[in-house]
């Protein structure tokens, strides 16, 4: 839809829909939905506050599924009383500074995905051509804000099942992390943002994941843009977050806890990025992450590398050749688990 459209009462009445998405529309408060057989809906470029959430929320009392995307919070953080009993999942996606959301009782979701756009303050506010104060408080303050929004997260899907976890872990340094309760642990690594400590915090806090699956992914950067301008991209406190990571001393680190219950490892390339040029440093924490979970994962099965599609950008095949030479370097490493196959 090119402009945003009100919804009608006689929609909002219609008790026969099942599954919904919806985008670019209004809510209006007067308006009673009552969608009462809806059992998956989307939701995305809208805005919403406290009362169009919980008008929107109270009217699918059989909601299984339910996934936001780039939607625009007002009046600051709104309350989601999500009264269906019988939700399993739920999806969160787009500008965390845009998910705002404070969630109550989801003790019934089983799989969440939490795959946010994390960017400082200084970003957003370019992007809204607003003037911005260079002053590093402001950066320490929004920063810290991200860090308590998404422990805050975290802490309402401890219980989930299946996790998928994304562009966050720079900003997992620093904050207690509750402990995770899930089996299935799926990391979305992007390349610019990935944090070795942040990662082996979420390990560190999720005991009982049997598999996981790491998604590895890059920024796709003209030729043209130096490393300097990268740097120059992030603020101060990113740049220190990244560092920390980068010197942390992992193996020293993740061998105090052990991954007790991990039995399958798969990584993958799915994003069709090009790696020719800008996957070194990103390579480089990645087979020091593998290395760390073959030497402490003590039941581990199968540590799979897949192999991915020729890219289109530089016509080679530049993420299987990474991804091959990474499985070389790991057939030597040495295994906690004599049970162990490297496939590739």
């Amino acid at each position: 839809m090119p402009d945003e459209c009100t919804l009608t009462q006689s929609f909002c009445a219609c008790s026969s829909l099942i599954s919904l998405v919806l985008g670019r529309i209004k809510f209006d408060v007067d308006v009673v939905i009552a969608w009462k057989s809806l059992t998956s809906i989307k939701l995305g470029n809208l805005f919403l506050d406290n009362d169009k959430i919980a008008n929107l929320l109270s009217g699918c009392p059989a909601l299984e599924t339910m996934e936001l995307y780039d939607l625009v919070l007002l009046k600051g953080p709104c309350r989601m009383e999500i009264s269906s009993s019988k939700l399993k999942t739920l999806k969160l996606k787009g500008d965390l500074y845009d998910l705002r959301c404070i969630l109550f009782d989801v003790s019934s979701v089983v799989t969440a995905k939490l795959t946010f756009n994390v960017r400082c303050i200084k970003d957003i506010l370019d992007d809204h051509c607003q003037e911005f104060d260079p002053h590093e408080d402001s950066c320490s303050y929004y920063h810290h804000f991200l860090r308590t929004l998404i422990h805050t997260y975290l802490l309402a899907f401890r219980n989930a099942n299946e996790l998928t976890i994304g562009a966050l872990f720079a900003e997992f340094q620093g904050i207690p992390l509750p402990e995770l309760k899930c089996k299935y642990l799926t990391l979305e690594l992007l390349e610019e943002k990935f944090s070795l400590y942040g990662v082996a915090g979420l390990l560190r806090a999720s005991p009982h994941v049997e598999t996981l699956n790491i998604d590895i992914s890059t920024v796709a950067l003209d030729k043209d843009i130096s490393t300097d301008h990268l740097e120059d991209s992030h603020c101060r406190f990113e740049l220190a977050y990244l560092a920390k990571g980068d010197d942390i001393d992992l193996q020293s680190w993740i061998s105090s806890f052990g991954f007790p219950n991990l039995k399958n490892v798969k990584i993958i390339s799915s994003s069709g990025v090009c790696f020719k040029d800008h996957f070194k440093q990103g390579f480089d924490k990645l087979l020091k992450l593998s290395e760390c979970l073959l030497k402490n994962a003590m039941i581990l099965e199968k540590f799979v590398i897949s192999k991915s599609m020729k890219c289109e950008i530089c016509s080679i095949n530049c993420v299987s050749t990474c991804l091959s030479q990474m499985a070389e370097k790991l057939l030597g490493c040495p295994r906690s688990s004599t049970n162990c196959m490297i496939i590739y």
